[in-house]
């Protein structure tokens, strides 16, 4: 299995590749040799190869829908000075491909310590300038329009969601929004955050959220990981913070639960239920 996406490696004939794909590899490498190629088989949403060239490995990713240019120069200028975004090595457009660093893992889970450098890396993350005119994520919009019957099997957690909307302020800043296990990887340099297809504008605490979902933290944990949080960045914690979290926890597990059932990912989907079970909605 691949660590770095949690996928695994089927051997695979680069020129297999369609044309143009294969012509961005040789122009990006020009007179480097490709050594070994694998096909990474269980992505959901692009195709995924890892690339062995001259010893160093790279990860091919051909994008099946909107091509990413905006998230992609963000993640450029993370990357640069810091060894926790994975690296963007080049893109092309037409081919809608993309070239980045191979990150490798040094464990299958991020560890206590781990997790507050995760942390520290999104408020990091989340306090990167970014044109107030670019596209923020509208999470109660990405709400309304999930089916009737998936707001009528969650009507309670549904109501729940949308009123938080009203009940706190925004807290925008540049966010990842797919902050799965699979995209925090601990590495030799620490923890390196990979994947930001998603990323835009949008509340931090959906990246939060997902933070607290996809690791699974405790109830003391969670309040470690705000306070950590909000000392990163040099700001006093919200006398809300909590009951956000809570709350958007809540709107992060229904659009995941929607997002794994028009999949087909029964399983996944079903551990985000009981993920959501376990909230107590008052």
């Amino acid at each position: 299995m691949n660590k770095e996406t949690g996928s695994h490696l089927l051997a695979f004939n680069m020129r297999d590749l369609p044309s143009g794909v294969e012509k961005f590899l040789k122009d990006t490498f020009p007179q480097q040799q490709v050594e070994a190629s694998y096909e990474l088989t269980d992505g959901l949403s692009n195709k995924n190869y890892l690339v062995v060239i001259e010893q160093e490995k790279f990860v091919l990713k051909l994008y099946q829908s909107t091509f990413p240019k905006q998230s992609l120069l963000l993640q450029t200028r993370l990357s640069q000075g810091s060894d926790n975004v994975q690296k963007v090595v080049a893109w092309d457009q037409t081919t809608q491909s993309a070239i980045f660093n191979y990150v490798e893992a040094l464990q299958q889970d991020l560890d206590k310590d781990a997790i507050v450098h995760l942390t520290h890396i999104l408020a990091h993350i989340h306090q990167l300038a970014v044109n107030n005119t670019s596209t923020v994520l509208n999470l109660k919009q990405a709400l309304n329009s999930l089916h009737q019957l998936f707001k009528l099997k969650f009507t309670r957690e549904f109501d729940f969601a949308m009123g938080s909307f009203s009940r706190f302020p925004e807290d925008i800043g540049f966010c990842h929004n797919d902050l799965v296990k699979e995209n925090c990887i601990a590495s030799d340099t620490g923890v390196v955050v990979i994947d930001f297809e998603y990323a835009s504008r949008g509340d931090i605490y959906f990246d939060l959220a997902a933070l607290v979902t996809s690791f699974e933290l405790k109830e003391d944990q969670i309040m470690n990981m705000l306070q950590a949080y909000y000392i990163q960045k040099k700001h006093i914690m919200p006398s809300y913070a909590s009951r956000k979290l809570t709350a958007f926890r809540v709107v992060y597990l229904l659009l995941c639960i929607a997002w794994y059932e028009e999949r087909g990912e029964a399983e996944k989907a079903a551990s985000h239920i009981e993920h959501l079970k376990a909230i107590e909605i008052i």
